[in-house]
C-alpha cells in the first residue's frame, strides 16, 4: 500500500480541466465548431446595431465592421478573463453557505484491489478496471477513474523519487490499454 497526501483547496485545478475534458470526450473539432458558430452570430448582430447607429440619416457614424470586430473581441476577451474565476468564486461561495470547507486533506492510497481517494470528509474507491488512464497536465497527475477525473497534486509528493515510484506503482495495476493510454506517465515513471 503506497499513499499520498496533502491539502487542496476547492476549484485549484480550473485550469486542468481543458486537458481533462480533451480526453473525456475526444476532439474538440465539434465544440470549436460550435464557438465559431456563436462568435459569427455575434459579429452578426455587432454589425447590425453598428448599421442602425445613425447620428444624421444617411451618414455612419461608426462602421459596422468595426463594431463586430470589437464585439468578437470583447465578447472573447470577457470569456477568457472573467469567466474562470467568476465559476470558480461562485462554486466556493455556494459550499461555504452549506458549511462546506474550502481546504480540506486528500489522500490517494493504492492497493494492490483498489485506487481510494479521501478526500475531506468524502471517501471514494475505485476498483483498478475503473481506471482507464493516468496522465499529468500542469502540476496534477489524473486518474480517469469512469471518465471522472480525480486531481493529485505534484506537491503532495517529498520528491521526484516518491513521485515516480507511485506513479509506477499506480501503473502497474492498470490494465494494459489503460497503460497504453497513459504512456506519457509510463514515460515519467521509467526515467
Amino acid at each position: 500500500m503506497i499513499k499520498i497526501t496533502g491539502q487542496i483547496m476547492v476549484g485549484e485545478a480550473q485550469g486542468a480541466l481543458t486537458a481533462v475534458a480533451a480526453r473525456q470526450r475526444g476532439s474538440s473539432l465539434i465544440f470549436t465548431l460550435a464557438v465559431a458558430v456563436l462568435v459569427a452570430l455575434g459579429g452578426a448582430g455587432g454589425y447590425a446595431i453598428g448599421s442602425a447607429i445613425e447620428v444624421v440619416p444617411g451618414e455612419k457614424v461608426l462602421d459596422p465592421n468595426v463594431t463586430a470586430l470589437v464585439g468578437f473581441g470583447v465578447g472573447l476577451l470577457a470569456y477568457s478573463r472573467l469567466c474562470r474565476g467568476l465559476i470558480v468564486r461562485r462554486f466556493r461561495e455556494q459550499m461555504a453557505e452549506r458549511d462546506l470547507d474550502l481546504k480540506f486533506q486528500q489522500t490517494f492510497t493504492v492497493t494492490e484491489e483498489n485506487l481510494t481517494l479521501e478526500s475531506g470528509r468524502v471517501r471514494r474507491v475505485a476498483d483498478w478496471a475503473a481506471v482507464t488512464e493516468l496522465f499529468k497536465t500542469r502540476d496534477y497527475w489524473i486518474f480517469l477513474v469512469q471518465m471522472e477525473p480525480w486531481f493529485a497534486p505534484s506537491r503532495f509528493f517529498a520528491d521526484k523519487a516518491e513521485e515516480k515510484m507511485f506513479i509506477r506503482n499506480a501503473l502497474s495495476h492498470l490494465s494494459d490499454k489503460a497503460r497504453a493510454r497513459s504512456r506519457e506517465a509510463a514515460a515519467f515513471a521509467s526515467d
